[in-house]
């Protein structure tokens, strides 16, 4: 039978709780605080910054995904599809599909009396999913697209001064496919407002106007083609293999291809990454940095119990288990240091995210607080990476200890 293997005996951990209690009474000596209160923070303030940035990041992608179709399908180069209902057909056969619906986008100006602004007028089918979810955003009147209605984002309304019930003017330029100087017009079209919304869901919902496919078609002159596609699908984390999918199985060809939000957010996301990775490494630091007063905690215990250290090595303990007595003084520290940082933390962040305590501007973070959210993954490296730190800061310390011979050390006491 094999032998069980201990790492460590209880006469090691007998001896390491003696040493963590330096003092004469029993109470932990000023540098063994010092230490566990540096780690403390190191490690509370590692966890705090990882939760807030992967709880920003997480809510910002669902504000994005409330708003903002899974998979975009589209025609190179912003030319109009008009066989859009072929492809929605057999995008039907996919059990993965909640729903594809056309839709139309175009840049146009808008205008009350003397009051102008850029709108990014898009026309949708009134049974979207886009459609219905912005029915839960409403601030006045209600989601009314029918001919020549326009629902209005608050910001426009805002700048234009209207509210549900007034009428206001588009203009947009059409391509009249004669030569130039003549290949465009100016086309305009009288709206009445249906009613006013307010989301912060994505960069561009702010300046949208929304009305019926057919309006918008007739407006622009595109006869029966249409923008492009919105695809929504039941696992949002798999847009990306959708995507791809469709392109191998035929559904769409060149120029006809299909983007999906990560590709359509890459710079933002990407840029969150980068962000959240130099805030991990730079808390990741102040945890070194902490680590350091285990090493100099541990080396000034090892000048104090030289005179022990040399009455133990006599009555029979190895120089590894004077090694493993100095590392658990050093991982007790760090231990407790850690857990009392993660605890701590980890309140904060409940209180953060409960009460809402750190307000942001919708308008610009696109959320109205800054919430916690730490997942398992990043709660186990934090607890991987701390652990590391804490062994190898006691390693130069404990192989100074078990390297003093019992001669050595009873003679210089």
């Amino acid at each position: 039978m094999l032998k069980k293997i201990k790492i460590f005996t209880g006469f090691e951990f007998f001896i390491a709780r003696k040493y963590l209690k330096a003092t004469s009474r029993g109470r932990l000596s000023f540098l063994t605080a010092f230490s566990i209160l540096a780690i403390f923070l190191g490690v509370g303030a590692l966890i705090l910054v990882v939760g807030l940035m992967s709880g920003f990041q997480d809510e910002v992608r669902q504000r994005l995904l409330s708003m903002k179709p899974h998979v975009q399908i589209q025609k190179y180069p912003s030319e109009p599809i008009y066989d859009y209902r072929e492809i929605i057909q057999k995008l039907e056969g996919y059990p993965e599909l909640l729903s594809a619906s056309p839709f139309i986008e175009a840049k146009c100006i808008i205008m009350r009396d003397n009051n102008w602004d850029a709108v990014l007028l898009r026309g949708v089918e009134p049974k979207s999913v886009e459609l219905n979810i912005l029915s839960r955003f409403m601030l006045g009147g209600k989601p009314d697209v029918s001919d020549n209605h326009l629902l209005l984002s608050s910001y426009m309304a805002q700048s234009l001064g209207v509210t549900p019930g007034d009428s206001l003017q588009l203009y947009t330029i059409v391509e009249t496919g004669a030569p130039p100087p003549f290949d465009f017009s100016v086309e305009k079209k009288w709206f009445k407002v249906s009613g006013i919304f307010s989301t912060d869901a994505g960069f561009d919902v702010g300046v949208r106007a929304y009305t019926n496919l057919r309006t918008v078609q007739e407006f622009l002159q595109l006869g029966d083609g249409v923008t492009g596609i919105e695809v929504w699908i039941k696992k949002p984390g798999r847009a990306k293999r959708f995507a791809k999918r469709l392109e191998k199985d035929g559904v769409i060809q060149f120029p006809v291809f299909a983007l999906d939000w990560t590709s359509m957010f890459k710079t933002f996301f990407s840029a969150l990454k980068l962000e959240k990775l130099a805030m991990f490494l730079v808390m990741t630091l102040m945890v070194i940095i902490a680590s350091f007063s285990i090493i100099a905690t541990l080396s000034i215990l090892v000048l104090q119990k030289t005179r022990e250290i040399g009455v133990l090595r006599s009555l029979g303990v190895t120089s590894s288990g004077i090694l493993r007595i100095f590392m658990l003084v050093g991982t007790m520290i760090g231990g407790i240091g850690a857990l009392l940082g993660g605890s701590v933390a980890m309140i904060i962040g409940f209180l953060i995210e409960r009460y809402h305590i750190i307000h942001l501007s919708p308008e610009v973070y696109m959320i109205d607080y800054l919430p916690f959210k730490l997942s398992l993954g990043n709660s186990i490296l934090i607890v991987v990476v701390t652990f590391l730190i804490v062994v190898l800061s006691t390693l130069y310390p404990a192989v100074r200890a078990s390297r003093l011979t019992p001669v050595e050390a009873i003679r210089y006491e």
